[in-house]
């Protein structure tokens, strides 16, 4: 595991570690989120595996951690590619959130990135990370997260729910 970017609150680099240094700090990370749309409007989701942090939760398309030495843009690139096995899709910034959540007993502080592209090419998931996807119409993902939020991580609640009030595309 390759140590992260710590942050401030205004978002500026203060230093690099683990995940869980920064917690027991007090530092923020930075997160980038990916969402891929198909040709046919749907949205692809990620199932977190089994073996890893908030097990068997939905996620975006690819979600993680920005590594020292890499643009919140690199990251979303590299956990494509891990995650999903998707290369070379054009992303374009949808906008940035902040989020904190509770932690082992403290608060994990993080900055969002948010990027969408299309893709209607193959998934290939690294099952270490990722158990399943699954392809879904906006607005049968609406209803979803309404009907049964905690299938969702908490982060992904929050990003899914920007990306659908960003987006200029209908909820079809």
């Amino acid at each position: 595991m390759n140590d992260v970017v710590f942050v401030n609150d205004e978002n500026l680099p203060v230093g690099a570690g683990t995940i869980d240094d920064a917690v027991r700090h007090g530092y923020a990370l930075r997160i980038a989120r990916v969402i891929l749309i198909n040709e046919k409007g749907e949205w692809l989701l990620q199932r977190r595996s089994s073996t890893i942090r908030m097990p068997l939760l939905w996620n975006e398309s690819a979600t993680g951690h920005v590594d020292v030495g890499e643009t919140d843009m690199q990251a979303a690139a590299r956990e494509m590619k891990e995650e999903i096995g998707a290369e070379g899709v054009a992303l374009s910034e949808v906008g940035s959130l902040y989020l904190e959540e509770p932690r082992d007993g403290l608060i994990k502080k993080s900055f969002h990135t948010l990027y969408v592209g299309v893709f209607n090419g193959v998934v290939t998931i690294d099952t270490s990370e990722v158990s399943e996807v699954r392809w879904i119409a906006p607005r049968e993902l609406r209803v979803w997260m309404t009907s049964a939020p905690q299938d969702f991580t908490v982060g992904a609640l929050l990003a899914l729910e920007f990306f659908m009030k960003t987006m200029r595309t209908p909820l079809t």
